[in-house]
């Protein structure tokens, strides 16, 4: 199952948008280290990926 959305999720990514897909993600682990609200960072780290995905396309 893990294999399959990797799959399909693998086509999103490309040199366009891979630096800046890894710096939200370790932002992101950096703030949950912290003890952010997990809902609120969450929500935001969805929203800058979906921009991300989409301006690599």
């Amino acid at each position: 199952m893990k294999s399959a959305f990797l799959e399909k999720f693998a086509r999103f990514i490309n040199n366009q948008n891979i630096s800046e897909l890894n710096e939200e993600f370790n932002t992101a682990f950096y703030h949950l280290e912290r003890n952010a609200n997990a809902k609120i960072l969450f929500t935001d780290l969805l929203i800058k990926l979906t921009k991300l995905i989409k301006k690599g396309i």
